[in-house]
């Protein structure tokens, strides 16, 4: 799935329900909008043993987002970018991503960048685990911002090497859990690395 454009969401796919994304390539898609500029996951929808590069949105989720369910599993999401929060990918009201790896993201542009560089997870049951996020870039949350007042969840992740232009180099949070976590070497530029 290549250089496919969407002016609202998943510019490589829209996956619902029992759908599934299966060892594919989802590379250089373009949402002119709203969300998830490789693939919009809703409701259990499902991408896994897939890469997501090089993909864009004007909105949030430059590689997926994740609408009330949708998963992400085994994955490299490497690339992407999103000028408005979660570069790699936003989960919003649920979703997961498991066991992937999160790398050279970006949400936002230089120099001020934006929120969630490698991940953004918004409010509640957001679940991110056994992943490595790695080398991302945001103005607050290089890696991973979590919005999750009412309970996002980051476990068992490597969170290494992120850059934030404000703050939260590795991750910032505004509620959420971050549990069992390696966190070394990100910086932010303001403060609180």
């Amino acid at each position: 799935m290549s250089a496919n454009a969407a002016t609202n969401t998943g510019g490589g796919a829209y996956i619902s329900y029992t759908g599934r994304i299966v060892n594919c390539q989802i590379v250089s898609n373009r949402v002119t909008v709203s969300h998830g500029g490789g693939v919009y996951l809703v409701y259990g929808g499902i991408c896994e043993n897939s890469t997501l590069r090089g993909n864009y949105v004007n909105g949030q989720g430059g590689g997926f987002y994740t609408y009330y369910g949708g998963n992400v599993t085994n994955c490299l999401v490497i690339g992407n970018t999103s000028l408005g929060y979660g570069g790699g990918g936003y989960l919003y009201y649920g979703g997961t991503a498991a066991c992937s790896t999160v790398v050279g993201n970006q949400a936002g542009l230089p120099p001020t960048y934006s929120y969630g560089g490698g991940l953004y997870v918004y409010y509640t049951n957001g679940l991110v685990h056994d992943c490595t996020i790695v080398s991302n870039l945001g103005q607050y949350g290089g890696g991973v911002y979590l919005d999750s007042p009412n309970g996002g969840v980051v476990q068992n992740s490597r969170i290494n090497r992120n850059y934030a232009s404000q703050y939260g180099g590795g991750v910032m949070g505004y509620g959420g859990v971050l549990q069992n976590c390696e966190v070394i070497g990100n910086l932010a530029a303001a403060s609180y690395g």
